[in-house]
């Protein structure tokens, strides 16, 4: 009889955790958290890793508004000229988050990837994933799968730490020697304890249940733009919002307060968010295999072929 195969645990992974068991209710409404696509066999879910990337490249341009704003800042308080040396020294210290940001934006692999996804299927049974930039599918069986509320501390800028509570799903892939577990986070977003994992644990177990049907579905994603028009998004979003504001009397009277602080928000938030969306743009996502986008419902319709005619040599449209 052979000796069964140790299994290599995740150091850790279950600190400050709360386990959510199969066939129980968490008493919380099923919500599509961190759901980005479901058909009657298939629920995609993000990952938790995909929220952090898209952050990279924003922050390039965070950094630039920085080393600007800093720049002015030293120029501005100091007494008189400044000569070659000061404007060098301010010009080398204004740069270093610049230099800081491109680094962790090559460094996390952002430049390759926007992220992955976890699919949950209801006629195999099975989930599918897909390590972020890589390409061996991992496939568990939903019914082995450990579900927890996790617990992510990250400090706070205020003092103290903030908490992320992602949905893991952890499972076991007997394909690796040893036998190792593999955690994949979801990203569901909600509030700073386990409950912010429930609704997504609520929702996987009605799909897998019942089906789709009477389930609120996630947000459509949205059409594909041209490079031009997916950068200058963000701008337009906040330009439309802020108009819509300015409509109403008290919006009119309040707009010299309200000045600084619409300087502040373009520099530091919604144009680093435009350069991040030019960045990003060519990106891809881990792709999954094709065999598991067919199973999944997820293959891209093929594009028909448009054919040629041809009349003495010379196209013509059909």
């Amino acid at each position: 009889m052979s000796k069964p195969r140790k299994i290599r645990r995740l150091m850790g992974i279950r600190f400050g955790g709360k386990p959510l068991p199969h066939g129980y209710s968490t008493g919380m409404a099923p919500q599509p958290d961190g759901v980005r696509r479901i058909n009657n066999q298939c629920v995609e879910i993000e990952c938790f890793r995909n929220a952090s990337l898209a952050i990279s490249a924003p922050f390039i341009g965070c950094a630039i508004s920085f080393g600007i704003a800093f720049f002015g800042a030293m120029v501005a308080i100091l007494p008189g000229p400044i000569d070659l040396d000061e404007t060098l020294s301010f010009l080398f210290a204004s740069s270093l988050p610049f230099l800081f940001a491109v680094a962790l934006y090559f460094l996390e692999g952002a430049h390759r990837s926007r992220g992955t996804f976890i699919r949950v299927h209801r006629g195999t049974r099975q989930v599918y994933y897909v390590a972020n930039r890589r390409k061996r599918l991992q496939v568990f069986e939903w019914d082995k799968i450990e579900a927890m509320a996790g617990f992510i501390p990250a400090p706070s800028a205020g003092g103290g730490y903030a908490q992320f509570n992602p949905l893991y799903l952890i499972g076991v892939d007997y394909t690796m020697n040893p036998p190792t577990e593999v955690c994949m986070m979801c990203n569901n977003g909600g509030g700073n304890d386990a409950r912010s994992a429930m609704p997504l644990w609520e929702y996987l177990q009605l799909f897998m249940a019942f089906g789709p049907d009477g389930l609120p579905p996630p947000a459509p994603i949205p059409p594909r733009l041209s490079r031009r028009d997916t950068a200058w998004k963000p701008l337009r979003d906040w330009w439309s919002e802020k108009r819509t504001g300015l409509r109403a009397p008290v919006g009119r009277w309040l707009l010299p307060l309200k000045l600084p602080l619409w300087g502040i928000g373009l520099m530091f938030w919604y144009l680093p968010n435009c350069l991040g969306e030019y960045l990003q743009y060519n990106v891809p996502y881990t792709a999954f295999p094709k065999e598991n986008d067919e199973l999944c419902g997820f293959a891209e319709p093929t594009p028909k072929r448009k054919p040629v005619i041809r009349v003495n040599g010379e196209i013509i449209d059909p």
